[in-house]
C-alpha cells in the first residue's frame, strides 16, 4: 500500500524513467532467454549429430570386429585366409543347392512327360450343361 501511495505521488517524469528502466530490464531478460533457447537448440542439434555419428561408428566397428581380431592374431594373411575359407564353404553350399535344384527340375520334367503319356494336358476343358442358351 505504501509503495502504491509513493508511486502515485511521484513526478510523471520519474514514472516515465522507471517505466523505461523496467522495459529495458524486461527486454534484456527476453533477449537473454532467447539466447539461451537458441543455444539450447544448437546443443540439441549438435547432440543429435554426435549421436548419429556414434551409432554409425559403432555399426562399422561391429561389422569389422571379427576382421580386427583376425588381424591381431595373424595380420592380413589371417584375414585373407579366413575370407578364403568363408568363400570355399559358400561355394560348396551353392554347388550342393544347385545340384539339388537340377535334380528336382529333372524329376519334375520326368513326371510331366509321364503325365502327358497318360493323357493329361495343360488344356482345361469346361463342359457346359444344357443347350448353351443360358
Amino acid at each position: 500500500a505504501q509503495r502504491a501511495d509513493v508511486s502515485a505521488k511521484l513526478n510523471p517524469e520519474i514514472k516515465t524513467r522507471q517505466q523505461a528502466r523496467d522495459n529495458a530490464i524486461a527486454a534484456r531478460k527476453a533477449r537473454a532467454e532467447d539466447a539461451l533457447q537458441a543455444e539450447l537448440e544448437e546443443l540439441r542439434e549438435s547432440y543429435a549429430a554426435l549421436e548419429a555419428e556414434h551409432n554409425a561408428l559403432k555399426e562399422q566397428f561391429e561389422k569389422f570386429e571379427d576382421m580386427r581380431l583376425e588381424y591381431e592374431r595373424g595380420g592380413f594373411e589371417e584375414v585373407i585366409a579366413n575370407l578364403r575359407e568363408t568363400l570355399r564353404v559358400a561355394n560348396i553350399s551353392i554347388e550342393r543347392e544347385s545340384a539339388e535344384k537340377i535334380k528336382n527340375l529333372n524329376r519334375a520334367e520326368w513326371w510331366r512327360k509321364e503325365a502327358i503319356k497318360l493323357g493329361w494336358s495343360n488344356d482345361e476343358v469346361i463342359e457346359l450343361e444344357g443347350n448353351g442358351n443360358g
